[in-house]
C-alpha cells in the first residue's frame, strides 16, 4: 500500500488525473448539436449512443486506464482536486441546460424527424445517471452552496428529498431496519422499487417535521425544506409544459423516472442483503467497511468512484478522487460493476442465484457467531428492531408461530404490553428456577381461570359501539389474535403448559364465535322481530367442545332450537334458521381468513349432522360411523345460548345428549376394539407414539367409552370439563381403580401438551428428527423434560403402561 501511495499522486490528481472523469463531459456538445439539427448526419453520430447507451465512452475509459482508477492518499490536499471538483461543477451547469434544450427541441424543432426526437429522449434519459452521480457528491460537500446546487440537481430527476432521506436515514443507519431504503435478502429489485416509490418522498417529509418539532419550530415554518422540494418540482414542471407543452412535460417525466430507477438500483446493488449486529444494549455496532458491496476499476471513472462504497459510508464528505479501495478479506466485493449488476437485479432468479451464495459467505466471514439469520432478515425486525431477542426467541423455538410474526408483527406489541408484563414473575426476586417456574404457572393458571374467563373477556373485547357484523369481525379478529398470540408466547416460554393453555384459547374461541353470532343474531331480529321461546344455542364439537384448542384448529359448530310460543318469531320453520346460519358462516370464514386460532370455522346448515330442532338432535341416528359420531356428542358443548329461558334450553340439550350416548353405548363396546391404534415397527417417534396404542386417540377413546358407560346415571364423568378431567372423575367416583384412572389422567395431559405443542412447530405430525434443537428444547420443556430424548422415553413408557390399562377397560366393557 506504501508503493502505490508514492506513485499514485502523480498520476491521478490535477487536470490529468481529473482528465478521464471529465471525458463523459463530450456528450454534452454532441447532444446540444444533434438537439439544434447542426449535424450533417444525424443518424450516423446517433445510433452509438441509442445503440450502445454510453459504452463507448465506458470502453474507452477502460482501454486507456487498464489499472483503474488510482488510489489517491485521503490525505492528499483538496487544492490539487480543483480539476475533480470542476468536473462536477460542469456537469451541474450542464445536465440542466441539456435537459431544457432537449425539451424544447423535441417539442418545438421544425427541422427534426420522428426518429431524430426518439433518439435526442433516449440519450437524455442514459445521462441521468450523471445527474444522480454528481448530484450525490455535491450533497456531501461541506459547503452549504454546493449542497444546494446538488439539491437543485437532483430536483432535475424529481428528487429534491433525496438529501433528507440520504443524509438523515441512510447514512446513519445504513444496513439497520431503520434505513427505509435498506433492501433485503430473498426481496426482488421491483418489490424493492414499488416498497420505496412514492414513500420516500412522505418519509423525507416525516424526518423533516420531526427536526423540526426538535427546533420548536411547526412542519409549516418558512424555514422548512420541503418548501424548497415543491418550488423546485413546480419549477421544472411549470418550465417543461411552457418550453414544450405536454410532450416536454412527458420529455422531462421520462428522465426523471430513469434517474430515479438509476438511484434506486444503485441503492440496491449496493447494500443488498447487509446488515449491522444490533448490540444488548440497543444500539447498532459501528459502520465498517463490511456493510457496504463494493467493485473498483476503471468504471469508478464512470460513477466517480461511487463504487468504492464502504469508504464512502466510513467517510461520506471525503472527496470521491480520495475514496479508497478495501481488500476482500475486509470489505465485501460484487462480481461485476455496478452497470452490469443493475441490469443483473432486473432478472431476480438470476440475480438470487449469484447474490445470495455471496451473501452467506458475507455472514460466515464477518458474523460467524450468528448461526440463524431468519430473524434478521424477517419482516417483523425491519418493523421491530426494538425487539429482536423477542424475535429470535420465536423464529429459534416456533417457526409456526414465526410466520403469525411475520404476517403481522403488531402482535409483538402484545408481548411488550402492561397486560402481559405484569403477570411476569421477575428472574431477580432470589427464587431457584424450578420454584420460579412453578410460580409462574401457577400465577397464569389462576388468572386464566378466576380473573380473566369468558366473562372477562367479552368485558375486554368491549363491542358496544361497533355496528355493523363485518365491523365485529374485524374487531374479533384483532382482540382474538392478540389473546391467542399472548397465550401461545406464555406456552413457547414453559410458563404455561399447553394442557392448560387449552382453556384459555378456547375461551377466546367462545367469545370470538358469540360476538359473532350476536352481530348476525341483531341482524335477524332487525327484521324479524326479536327471538322468543326457549331461543337459539351453539354447540362446538371436537377440540372446541373439549376445551382442547390450538392455533389453526378447524372449528365444527351446531345451530340448536326449540320451537317458539304461538304467534312469536322463531326459528322453527327451518327457512329462517337456514338464512342465519347460511351468513353466520360467511362471517365465520372471513374471521377464520386472518385468524391466529381458526383455520377453519363452520356451521353445519340445519337438517345436517345434528344441526337444526333439539329434539331432532337428541333423536338423531348415525350407524355409519358410531365411534365418531359418539364422539362428537361427547364433546358437544353449547358455547353461546340466546333466548328467554336458557337455562330450560341447557337442560334438555344435556338430556338429549346423554339419551344419544347411552342409545349408542353398546354400538361403541362393539366397535372400539377394532378403532383402537394397532402398534408400529421401528424406533417410535413422538408422532408414532401419539398416534399409537395407548397415545391420545386411544386415550380419547377410553374417555368416551366412560363417557357412554355412564351417560344415563347423574355422576360428574359426563359434565367434565376435558379428556383428564373424565379420569379424574372416574377415580374419585370409584368406577375405576384409584391409581388408573391417576395415570389414564397423567397420560392424557402428556398427549395434550404434545398435541398443543405442536401446532407452534409443524404443520402435520411431530417429527422430532427433522427439527432444530431450540424447537426440540421447547417441547421437552412444554411436557416437563429435560431433553427431547428424555421425553421420548417417558412418552414410551407411559405409552405402554396406558395401553395396558386401556385394554383392561375395553376388556371389562
Amino acid at each position: 500500500m506504501g508503493g502505490r501511495e508514492r506513485v499514485w499522486p502523480k498520476k491521478g490528481v490535477g487536470f490529468f488525473g481529473a482528465l478521464p472523469f471529465g471525458w463523459s463531459l463530450l456528450i454534452v456538445p454532441v447532444l446540444a448539436a444533434m438537439a439544434l439539427d447542426a449535424v450533417p448526419e444525424f443518424i450516423p453520430w446517433a445510433i452509438p449512443w441509442v445503440a450502445l447507451p454510453l459504452l463507448p465512452y465506458i470502453t474507452l475509459t477502460s482501454l486507456l486506464v487498464k489499472r483503474g482508477v488510482p488510489v489517491l492518499h485521503p490525505n492528499t490536499p483538496h487544492s490539487r482536486l480543483f480539476w475533480h471538483t470542476a468536473v462536477l461543477w460542469a456537469w451541474a451547469l450542464s445536465y440542466p441546460s441539456v435537459v431544457i434544450l432537449t425539451v424544447w427541441s423535441v417539442s418545438n424543432s421544425p427541422t427534426l424527424s420522428v426518429y431524430e426526437r426518439i433518439a435526442l429522449v433516449f440519450i437524455l434519459v442514459q445521462l441521468s445517471v450523471f445527474c444522480l452521480a454528481v448530484g450525490h457528491e455535491m450533497l456531501h460537500r461541506r459547503d452549504r452552496w454546493l449542497r444546494r446546487l446538488g439539491d437543485v440537481l437532483m430536483g432535475t430527476i424529481a428528487m429534491p428529498h433525496w438529501y433528507t432521506e440520504h443524509v438523515y436515514v441512510h447514512h446513519p443507519h445504513v444496513a439497520t431496519p431503520l434505513d427505509w431504503t435498506r433492501p433485503t435478502q430473498g426481496q426482488s429489485f421491483h418489490s424493492y422499487l414499488l416498497k420505496i416509490g412514492l414513500g420516500s418522498y412522505v418519509g423525507a417529509a416525516r424526518v423533516q417535521h420531526e427536526r423540526m418539532a426538535r427546533h420548536g419550530l411547526p412542519f409549516w415554518h418558512w424555514s422548512n425544506p420541503c418548501w424548497r422540494w415543491v418550488a423546485l418540482l413546480v419549477v421544472w414542471i411549470g418550465l417543461s409544459l411552457t418550453i414544450g407543452g405536454w410532450l416536454g412535460l412527458t420529455v422531462w417525466v421520462l428522465q426523471a423516472l430513469h434517474g430515479i430507477y438509476a438511484l434506486r438500483v444503485v441503492d440496491y446493488v449496493q447494500h443488498y442483503g447487509l446488515q449491522r449486529r444490533r448490540l444488548p444494549n440497543g444500539r447498532y455496532e459501528q459502520i465498517r467497511p463490511h456493510h457496504s458491496w463494493n467493485f473498483s476499476n476503471a468504471t469508478d471513472y464512470f460513477m466517480f468512484s461511487s463504487q468504492r462504497h464502504s469508504d464512502h459510508h466510513l467517510h461520506p464528505a471525503r472527496p470521491y478522487p480520495l475514496l479508497q479501495d478495501y481488500p476482500d478479506e475486509t470489505a465485501p466485493r460484487l462480481p461485476s460493476d455496478n452497470r452490469a449488476m443493475a441490469f443483473l437485479a432486473l432478472r431476480p432468479s438470476a440475480w438470487f442465484r449469484t447474490m445470495n451464495p455471496l451473501l452467506a459467505e458475507w455472514r460466515r466471514k464477518f458474523y460467524p457467531e450468528i448461526e440463524d439469520w431468519r430473524a434478521f432478515s424477517s419482516r417483523a425486525y425491519r418493523e421491530r428492531p426494538a425487539l429482536l431477542p423477542l424475535i429470535e426467541e420465536v423464529f429459534g423455538a416456533a417457526p409456526r408461530l414465526a410466520e403469525w410474526v411475520e404476517k403481522r408483527p403488531l402482535l409483538l406489541d402484545e408481548v411488550e404490553s402492561r397486560e402481559f408484563q405484569q403477570l411476569v414473575v421477575p428472574e431477580n426476586i432470589g427464587l431457584e428456577p424450578d420454584v420460579a417456574l412453578t410460580a409462574q404457572r401457577g400465577l397464569l393458571r389462576l388468572y386464566y381461570t378466576r380473573e380473566f374467563g369468558r366473562e372477562e373477556m367479552i368485558e375486554q373485547l368491549a363491542l358496544s359501539g361497533v355496528e355493523t357484523s363485518e365491523d365485529i369481525v374485524d374487531a374479533v379478529q384483532f382482540w382474538s389474535n392478540a389473546q391467542a398470540f399472548q397465550a401461545e408466547v406464555r406456552t413457547m416460554r414453559g410458563n404455561i403448559l399447553p394442557v392448560d393453555a387449552g382453556l384459555p384459547l378456547s375461551n377466546i374461541a367462545e367469545v370470538a364465535i358469540s360476538a359473532v353470532a350476536n352481530g348476525v343474531l341483531d341482524e335477524f331480529e332487525d327484521r324479524h322481530g326479536p327471538v322468543s321461546g326457549s331461543g337459539v344455542a351453539i354447540a362446538a364439537l371436537d377440540r372446541l367442545g373439549d376445551r382442547r384448542m390450538v392455533i389453526g384448529s378447524d372449528v365444527e359448530l351446531l345451530l340448536l332450537y326449540e320451537d317458539a310460543e304461538p304467534d312469536k318469531v322463531s326459528f322453527a320453520s327451518g327457512v329462517q334458521a337456514a338464512a342465519f346460519c347460511e351468513r353466520l358462516n360467511v362471517l365465520l370464514a372471513s374471521l377464520a381468513e386472518e385468524s391466529m386460532l381458526f383455520r377453519s370455522v363452520a356451521m353445519r346448515p340445519p337438517g345436517r349432522g345434528g344441526s337444526g330442532p333439539l329434539e331432532a338432535f337428541g333423536r338423531e341416528e348415525r350407524d355409519a360411523d358410531p365411534v365418531h359420531f359418539l364422539a362428537e356428542v361427547a364433546s358437544a358443548r353449547l358455547v353461546h345460548v340466546v333466548g328467554e329461558r336458557t337455562e330450560r334450553l341447557e337442560r334438555r340439550f344435556d338430556r338429549a345428549r346423554r339419551s344419544v350416548l347411552a342409545r349408542y353405548a353398546d354400538a361403541l363396546v362393539h366397535e372400539l376394539p377394532n378403532r383402537r391404534p394397532r402398534p408400529g415397527s421401528g424406533d417410535p417417534s413422538l408422532a408414532s407414539i401419539l398416534s399409537g396404542p395407548g397415545g391420545l386417540t386411544d386415550t380419547m377413546l377410553a374417555a368416551l367409552l366412560l363417557r357412554t358407560r355412564f351417560a344415563e346415571g347423574d355422576l360428574p364423568i359426563l359434565k367434565a370439563d376435558g379428556i383428564a378431567a373424565v379420569f379424574q372423575a372416574a377415580g374419585e367416583q370409584q368406577v375405576i381403580d384409584g391409581g388408573v384412572a391417576g395415570d389414564l389422567a397423567d397420560a392424557a395431559r402428556l398427549w395434550l401438551n404434545l398435541d398443543g405443542i405442536r401446532p407452534l412447530v409443524v404443520d402435520g405430525d411431530l417429527e422430532e428428527s427433522g427439527l432444530e434443537e431450540s424447537c426440540r428444547a421447547m417441547i421437552a420443556r412444554a411436557c416437563d423434560a429435560g431433553s427431547i430424548e428424555e421425553l421420548r422415553a417417558v412418552a414410551t413408557e407411559t405409552a405402554a403402561r396406558t395401553a395396558a390399562h386401556i385394554d383392561a377397560l375395553v376388556g371389562a366393557a
